[in-house]
């Protein structure tokens, strides 16, 4: 019989509140326009990609680069508020 001695780590508190930052600062950095925060945020490979469509109905994926997306939220200098996303 052959056994395997190994330990398993659940995530930690730590690991969950690094999460957490993370999230708030890719959300809110792009929300208020905060570049620093969504650079923090997001891996230099980032490759976002979504599924969008045109006037006439085509659909098409459109993709984003770390950097586009930085310079992207440099360029939303007055922010974006979505009320419908605001926690109470």
């Amino acid at each position: 019989m052959i056994t395997f001695l190994f330990t398993l780590q659940a995530q930690t508190t730590a690991d969950s509140l690094a999460i957490e930052q993370a999230a708030r600062d890719y959300v809110e950095g792009w929300q208020t326009g905060n570049a620093d925060r969504v650079l923090k945020a997001v891996s230099p490979e980032l490759a976002k990609r979504v599924v969008m469509h045109d006037e006439s109905g085509n659909y098409f994926i459109s993709e984003m680069s770390a950097s586009l997306l930085v310079q992207a939220t440099r360029n939303n200098t007055k922010g974006v508020r979505m009320p419908d996303q605001t926690p109470d």
